[in-house]
């Protein structure tokens, strides 16, 4: 017979064991996963700003100084130099180390709540977590956020091991208040947000636990990180000349509200908050009725349910006020960084209201809940073989395949808001972006768009049969206005070839293509040039345009297919003093699909 629920534990030994094996396989198959195609996708900006930083070949001395070019804390990059001295540069080598740290984050996780959620609840959030977009990518991204995912799992344990070593131990218990400090240090120096988590933590716990030299001590603790975290961000602006509010950041409540909604939308699959959402409409049904999961310690459930929620919540509202107040720094990403304690309050949710597969119906919510999950699970599976990231590879590849451009600069066309937060050291970063995949004799010069369509004035009259790459360009470009680019370029030098470069991105259930690399080629040259299926060849029309516009006509292939012709009309205006715009919103564009 089940005891009172609000005892230390109460047993049902007859609930079945086949749920557990059912999202375990789901959680084991993307732990799994995330080994899989380590190196399938190029870098991308971030990650080579990260190779940026941890560069073999820089002094420790410009290291730091890299570091502080940054808004995260120094640990992380100190941990992959090291790891990177030791494994090798690659990109399997250096992404092993965020995979290796997102495995090891679910496993800190089920170790850290298995008292107070059960198997099969344990099991189900870490299917949910592992098919979700965001442990998916920070899974194989050479940033922090593998790390930031065990560090908080690890926090969280921690703070779980401290209350019952309270409750346990009639001394001091020394031995978890140092394992919880030495975390929050290493979180605070990781990530600020999960400084935030950790202030979070330790004020709910002296908030909840009783002995006052517990309470000083943990408030110590709380000092002690904050003040590690304040020297870093003293040297940082003390050192370097950044306006932090250059970056993407907003501080609007309608930009903060979408990254809350995209924190949610990365942190739970359709699937999984299908199910969520099914869960939470149980449990608001029969509340009062299923309190607690079998052999489960009600007191213990409930005070960490309130651990997590207030982490969470006291996160979201210290990231709103400092965005507010002092630098705007709230994103999705940042909001994920609390996903272990989220991970948390799914597993309870499942407790109280998930199916024990005891009866047929509760049989069949079990199979339904894996069949989703699992679903998703092999969507995910199929992209890891993908090129997912910028395309900087593919096209540096293609770049250097030019043999009649061997030995001549390279021209690089960046916009500066895509490189945001970085405009003091544009040029040195795009140029250390454009060239990672190059070898190191090759030089990258980085221009502006106006800047490249004043060189292609003057060298309109240049030796055709010199090197015919005019651009390349992989971020913040898109085909629009790759395109747009193209136009302005012929109406000063003729014809223009696009080659372009895709990336596979989620999108409901696939992975679809778009691109995002393009190299800038003359059409009109003596030299052969490599052909790739997927290309764009943009020239005059052959009839006249209207007076102050020009007409152009551009040809698509994909996959070596002339797919369709258009003949745009656009004004000289848009070409000459915004030749970015999207040309679709006002050029006159007439279609017509290849025979």
């Amino acid at each position: 017979m089940a005891a009172d629920p609000r005892s230390e534990s109460f047993e049902n030994p007859g609930a079945p064991r086949w749920p557990v094996a059912a999202y375990g396989m789901i959680a084991v198959a993307g732990a799994i996963l995330a080994f899989v195609g380590l190196s399938a996708s190029s870098y991308w900006i971030d990650e080579l700003f990260t190779l940026y930083v941890v560069d073999p070949h820089a002094s420790r001395a410009q290291m730091m100084w890299r570091i502080l070019r940054d808004v995260h804390p120094p640990l992380y990059y100190i941990l992959l130099n090291g790891w990177g001295a030791v494994f090798g540069q690659s990109e399997a080598a250096i992404r092993s180390f965020s995979a290796i740290c997102a495995v090891a984050a679910l496993l800190v996780f089920a170790w850290g709540v298995r008292r107070i959620v059960s198997p099969v609840a344990i099991a189900f959030a870490c299917a949910v977590a592992t098919t979700s977009t965001f442990w998916f990518e920070q899974a194989q991204n050479a940033r922090s956020y593998g790390w930031v995912m065990l560090l908080g799992a690890s926090v969280l344990a921690a703070a779980l091991h401290l209350r019952r070593s309270v409750r346990r131990e009639a001394g001091f218990p020394l031995g978890a208040w140092s394992i919880l400090s030495l975390l929050g240090l290493a979180a605070g120096l990781t990530h600020s947000y999960l400084l935030l988590a950790t202030g979070m933590v330790l004020l709910y716990l002296i908030a909840t636990l009783r002995p006052a030299r517990l309470r000083l001590a943990l408030a110590a603790s709380g000092a002690a990180i904050l003040g590690a975290y304040l020297v870093f961000l003293w040297f940082q602006l003390h050192t370097i000349d950044r306006d932090f509010s250059a970056d993407w950041f907003r501080s609007d409540f309608g930009f903060i509200g979408g990254q809350i909604l995209q924190a949610m939308g990365d942190g739970l699959s359709r699937q999984a908050a299908l199910v969520v959402v099914a869960l939470a409409i149980a449990w608001a049904a029969t509340r009062g009725r299923a309190a607690v999961a079998d052999g489960i310690a009600y007191d213990d459930a409930n005070w960490a349910s309130g651990l997590a929620v207030f982490v969470i919540g006291g996160g979201l509202v210290s990231g709103i006020v400092v965005t507010k107040l002092i630098a705007p720094s709230f994103s999705f990403r940042n909001v994920l960084t609390f996903a272990p304690f989220a991970w948390l309050l799914l597993a309870r949710l499942y407790d109280v209201a998930g199916p024990r597969a005891r009866t047929r119906a509760g049989a069949v919510g079990v199979v339904l809940i894996a069949a989703l999950l699992g679903w998703q699970q092999v969507v995910l599976a199929r992209g890891r073989p993908l090129q997912r990231n910028e395309p900087w590879r593919a096209s540096a590849d293609y770049v250097r395949a030019l043999d009649s451009c061997a030995g001549a600069p390279i021209p690089a066309v960046v916009l500066p808001e895509a490189y945001s937060g970085q405009e003091a050291d544009l040029r040195v970063l795009a140029a250390h972006y454009h060239g990672y995949y190059l070898p190191p004799q090759d030089r990258v010069q980085v221009f502006t768009p106006t800047e490249v369509l004043q060189q292609a004035r003057g060298e309109a009259t240049a030796d055709a049969n010199g090197c015919p790459l005019l651009a390349w360009s992989v971020r913040g470009l898109g085909e629009p206005r790759a395109v747009t680019l193209a136009m302005a370029l012929v109406s000063r030098l003729g014809g223009v070839e696009l080659q372009e470069f895709p990336v596979h991105l989620l999108r409901g259930f696939s992975w679809r293509e778009r691109f995002e690399g393009f190299v800038f080629l003359r059409a009109e040259h003596g030299a052969a040039v490599p052909v790739r299926g997927d290309r764009i060849l943009v020239t005059r029309a052959d009839d006249p345009a209207p007076p102050d516009a020009a007409a152009f006509r551009v040809r698509y292939w994909r996959d070596g297919r002339l797919e369709r012709e258009e003949r745009t009309v656009v004004a000289a205006s848009v070409l000459n003093a915004d030749p970015l715009r999207d040309w679709r919103d006002g050029a006159a564009t007439e279609s017509a699909s290849s025979p």
